[in-house]
């Protein structure tokens, strides 16, 4: 469809829209245009009408000449239909401004609907410098002359206060007009005030009665309402068929929010039988256009199985989608996704930025996790104060891990001095969300009347809430009917308690760059040892980097190669990559260039810069492969574009002789450009001879390239 065409289907929308009569079919031409060149003005309204119907842009010209003879002749129908006709753009924007001024002259001539649209365009700024005082007064004059969406528009202004002072008693009068009038979108904006309590007392059995007005209408957003209503119980019995009934008729109009309860409903089998795959189905209709609720959805989908095959990497790439439109439950889990590993390569520089998004959006979650990261130093720089200060904040928002952790820190001393009774008041906060460590924490306090008035009966109490739970020493204590209190055993007792692979990689890491333990590189091996021997990769690379290095126990290239293996085997993309270089070197291993390309390819499928690069190597000097420039040039690429500088250098080399590549010195000289400003020498000597065989426009368009690419890169990194 042209742009003319749309322009006027717009103008035709708007001339039905304020009640300027339109013909529904074309009437007898030749009867009018002979009454329009008499000189009828009503008949060349008529005629210029039935022109824009036929929605050809060959008519357009005559139509508005039309128009302008009965505009001219003082025809207020005329002067509107044009100022409508021309402010759509039918004629060419440069016709905007008078549009303007007919439907100037037509609104001081009291033709109502012009004073409405004339009215809109100041709102809107459309056609006019946008003036809310100039765009009331026209919407007050056609609303006066009940015109039903100058009302419409009036009383949304005064609810949110476009240019006037806002008045909730006033919103909700014109809305009422406009609702006797039969407006479905009249009747929405009243069922908002009355589940609001805007303007009216709070009524959700009323706001429901005129939902349902507009959604027998067939308005979406009603029906999304009156299916809202139903799931809640607002005004009407709860009801999950009728809630879904609803939801049904406005995600088939298109309605994104609708669309995400449908698939929630199938996917949970609220109001009808579970059915994963239409749950799914409906979740990417509302996915699809930015919901982010229902790309969190997906993602999860793609975790759990339901619906879709298994993918985390999928899962990665919704959550994200989710994450960049601002959803902060989506960065929380992007930023754990980075944290551990999970489905992405470990980043805790951009997992502390995830976490950052979410926190500033004031999800405690998030909030708890960056006062975490500045504890252990993840991403970020160790920094025991603002650990504090981001800890207190989601615990004041109700978060009960971050109300234990804040317990513990004032118990023990941890980053701030010791104070008892603080630290009892933040476990006490905890306790009473079902926190079981901070339970049994308080049942030791009451006990002992640590920063609280000694209680045994308390103590007992919160002592049995904590094994309820399954914590492991309340269990015991009670099991044996031991003291509460700290005994000899506890050590080993919280050990114990430590037995599961993630908390021991997190007591091993606590050894390295936790305030919270004395550093001590051989117990962190130890620590690590118990976690990979319970098979959680993670555990199994670092372990095999510890006998790589030599830290915290005896240098064994054998034994690094061994966990190297097992975390490998298990899909962890910079362990494949470490079986590769290990295979490439020979160290610890029998030198296999052929198993090294093998391993290489596995990690750079996952996305793994590093192995893409030494992948690319082994395909350009064919090494463990059959050489080919071309393969290596794809491969140098992928790493190149996620900044690896050594990869720039080489595609830029590429491009430079034409290896692999078509000769090009302007993408020569832009990968080139790119490797030089993140400090590489080659780069920069290359790209300076290169550039004394170049013309000032090559060079040119070459930075300018190398400029978008780093916006670009920027703002995917956002």
């Amino acid at each position: 469809m042209s742009s003319a065409t749309t322009c006027i289907r717009i103008a035709l929308y708007v001339l039905t829209i304020i009640v300027i009569p339109i013909a529904a079919q074309e009437p007898p031409i030749p009867r009018i245009r002979l009454e329009a060149e008499n000189g009828n003005a009503d008949a060349q309204v008529e005629l210029a009408q039935s022109l824009l119907n036929t929605e050809k842009e060959e008519n357009v010209d005559e139509a508005i000449q039309w128009l302008r003879k009965a505009a001219s002749a003082g025809n207020l129908e005329a002067q509107g239909t044009l100022g409508v006709v021309l402010t759509a753009g039918v004629a060419g924007n440069e016709f905007i401004a008078d549009g303007i001024r007919w439907l100037r002259q037509a609104a001081e001539n009291g033709h109502a609907p012009s004073q409405w649209w004339l009215g809109r365009r100041y709102l809107v700024g459309d056609g006019v410098t946008a003036d809310h005082g100039q765009a009331i007064a026209w919407l007050e004059k056609a609303a006066s002359q009940n015109v039903v969406d100058a009302q419409l528009d009036l009383s949304r202004a005064y609810l949110y206060g476009f240019g006037v002072q806002k008045d909730a008693h006033k919103s909700v009068a014109l809305a009422q007009k406009a609702a006797e009038s039969g407006s479905p979108e009249a009747e929405f904006l009243l069922g908002q005030h009355y589940v609001r309590g805007q303007g009216v007392d709070e009524d959700p059995a009323e706001a429901t009665r005129w939902y349902r007005r507009a959604a027998e209408q067939g308005l979406a957003e009603a029906q999304t309402a009156l299916g809202s209503a139903y799931m809640l119980g607002l005004g009407v019995s709860k009801d999950d068929h009728a809630s879904l009934v609803w939801f049904h008729k406005a995600a088939h109009q298109g309605d994104a929010t609708a669309q995400f309860f449908v698939g929630r409903a199938y996917h949970e089998g609220i109001g009808t039988e579970r059915d994963f795959v239409q749950g799914v189905g409906w979740y990417l209709k509302a996915a699809n256009q930015n919901h982010t609720a229902a790309q969190r959805a997906i993602g999860s989908a793609y975790v759990t199985g339901e619906g879709v095959d298994n993918d985390l990497r999928k899962a990665i790439d919704w959550f994200q989608r989710a994450a960049q439109e601002g959803d902060a439950l989506a960065q929380l889990f992007v930023g754990q996704a980075y944290l551990e590993g999970h489905g992405v390569v470990r980043n805790k520089e951009t997992a502390f930025t995830w976490f950052k998004r979410a926190a500033d959006q004031n999800e405690p979650k998030a909030q708890s996790a960056v006062g975490l990261c500045y504890l252990r130093g993840d991403g970020v720089e160790q920094d025991c104060d603002r650990a504090v200060d981001w800890l207190k904040i989601a615990a004041d928002a109700g978060d009960a891990s971050a109300q234990y952790a804040v317990g513990t820190f004032y118990r023990d001393g941890i980053c701030v001095a010791v104070d008892l009774q603080l630290g009892a008041d933040w476990m006490s906060k905890a306790a009473s969300t079902g926190h079981p460590e901070a339970q049994y924490s308080l049942a030791v306090a009451y006990d002992a009347g640590l920063g609280v008035q000694q209680d045994k009966e308390l103590a007992i109490a919160w002592l049995n809430k904590a094994a309820e739970q399954g914590h492991m020493i309340a269990r015991k204590k009670i099991e044996t009917g031991g003291p509460i209190g700290p005994t000899s055993d506890d050590r080993a007792a919280m050990e114990g308690l430590l037995n599961t692979p993630i908390a021991q990689l997190m007591v091993a890491q606590g050894y390295l760059n936790n305030s919270m333990l004395p550093r001590n590189v051989a117990k962190s091996v130890e620590w690590t040892r118990k976690a990979a021997d319970q098979g959680l990769p993670e555990a199994q690379y670092l372990l095999a980097n510890a006998y790589a290095q030599g830290e915290g126990i005896l240098k064994d290239l054998s034994a690094a190669a061994y966990w190297f293996q097992k975390a490998a085997d298990q899909g962890y993309a910079e362990a494949q990559f470490a079986m590769g270089v290990v295979y490439l070197t020979g160290d610890g291993v029998p030198k296999n260039e052929a198993l090294s390309v093998e391993w290489f390819k596995k990690a750079a499928m996952q996305g793994l810069p590093e192995a893409q690069f030494n992948l690319a190597n082994a395909y350009s000097k064919g090494n463990g492969v059959s050489q080919d420039d071309v393969t290596a040039v794809d491969w140098y690429l992928k790493a190149a574009h996620q900044g690896l500088t050594n990869a720039q250098l080489a595609i830029g080399s590429a491009h430079v002789v034409g290896k692999g590549v078509p000769k090009d010195a302007v993408l020569g000289y832009m990968w080139l450009n790119l490797a030089a400003a993140r400090g590489c020498a080659d780069a920069s000597e290359l790209r300076n001879q290169l550039e004394t065989a170049m013309i000032p426009s090559e060079i040119e368009e070459a930075q300018r390239l190398s400029r978008e690419w780093v916006v670009k890169r920027s703002e995917r990194e956002r």
